[in-house]
C-alpha cells in the first residue's frame, strides 16, 4: 500500500469521481496525484464495479450507490445528483467532485490550502490540459471542465436534473446552477489537471439536447429573461469559459 506523507497542516477537502473498470492504470495514476497533493478521495459506483475496483485502489474510499443510469445510457453512469446527496452527508466543509482520469500537474500540497479557502462561499472550477503523454507540458486547453471543488452549503442548490458523471453537459451544468442562483464562481485561469486524449465517442446531439432542455431552460432563461437563442448561448460561455477568476502559483 502507497503512503501519502503531508508534510503541512492542511485544510480538509474531500473529493468524489467515480471510477470506470476499464483503464485502471490511468486512472490509478490520476488519483494518486491527487492524494500526493493532500486530497482525500472517495469513489461512488454500484455494488458490482466496487467489488472490481476495490483491490486496485486500497487507497480511497468507496461508496456504494443505490442507483445508476444504466438503463438509460447501457453503463452505470452516477448521477450527479448523489454525488451531492454523498457530500452533503460528510462533516467536510470543502469538497470537490473530478473526473478519474485528470492528473494533477506539479500541484504541491500547501495549494489545498489556497484551494480550500477560495472555495468557502464559492465554487472553484478548471478546464482541463490535453496532452499526448502525461509528462506533456503543452496541449490543447479544453472547453470541458474536470474538476470542481466547492463549499458544502452549496450541495443543496443542485436538483436531480438526470445529469450523470461521463456523459455530455453536466460539467457546463456544474457552474452554470450556482451562477444562476448569483453564487460565485471562480475558475481556475492556468491549467492544473491534464488528460491524456483516448478515444471516445462524443454524442453531440445529446449535449446539444441537454444545454438547451436544462442549462439554458431551467436556469440561464431565469437568469435572463427576453434573451434570443444567440444572447442566451454568448451568456452561457461568458459563465463557464469565464476570463475573471485567480491563478494558483504552482
Amino acid at each position: 500500500m502507497t503512503k501519502y506523507k503531508k508534510t503541512k497542516k492542511l485544510k480538509p477537502i474531500l473529493v468524489a469521481t467515480s471510477i470506470g473498470p476499464n483503464r485502471i492504470e490511468i486512472q490509478k495514476s490520476a488519483i494518486n496525484t491527487w492524494l500526493n497533493a493532500g486530497l482525500n478521495v472517495v469513489s461512488l459506483n454500484t455494488k458490482e464495479e466496487v467489488d472490481i475496483l476495490k483491490p486496485y485502489f486500497p487507497d480511497i474510499q468507496f461508496h456504494v450507490v443505490d442507483r445508476s443510469a444504466k438503463e438509460k445510457y447501457g453503463k452505470p453512469y452516477i448521477y450527479i445528483y448523489d454525488f451531492m446527496k454523498y457530500l452533503k452527508s460528510t462533516d467536510y466543509k470543502v469538497v470537490g467532485i473530478i473526473n478519474s482520469d485528470i492528473h494533477f500537474k506539479d500541484v504541491k500540497q500547501g495549494i489545498v490550502n489556497i484551494i480550500y479557502e477560495e472555495a468557502l462561499d464559492s465554487l472553484v472550477y478548471g478546464h482541463r490540459m490535453d496532452v499526448n503523454d502525461i509528462n506533456d507540458s503543452y496541449g490543447t486547453l479544453s472547453n470541458g471542465v474536470d474538476y470542481f471543488f466547492f463549499d458544502k452549503n452549496l450541495t443543496h442548490i443542485y436538483q436531480d436534473d438526470g445529469l450523470c458523471m461521463g456523459r455530455p453537459a453536466w460539467d457546463w451544468w456544474m457552474v452554470c446552477v450556482p451562477a444562476s442562483k448569483n453564487k460565485t464562481t471562480k475558475r481556475i485561469l492556468n491549467p492544473i489537471g491534464y488528460h491524456v486524449t483516448h478515444p471516445q465517442q462524443w454524442n453531440q446531439k445529446l449535449n446539444q439536447y441537454l444545454i438547451e432542455s436544462i442549462v439554458k431552460e431551467k436556469y440561464l432563461k431565469k437568469m435572463y429573461p427576453g434573451l434570443d437563442t444567440y444572447e442566451l448561448n454568448n451568456k452561457m460561455w461568458e459563465i463557464v469559459i469565464s476570463n475573471s477568476g485567480f491563478i494558483i502559483n504552482l
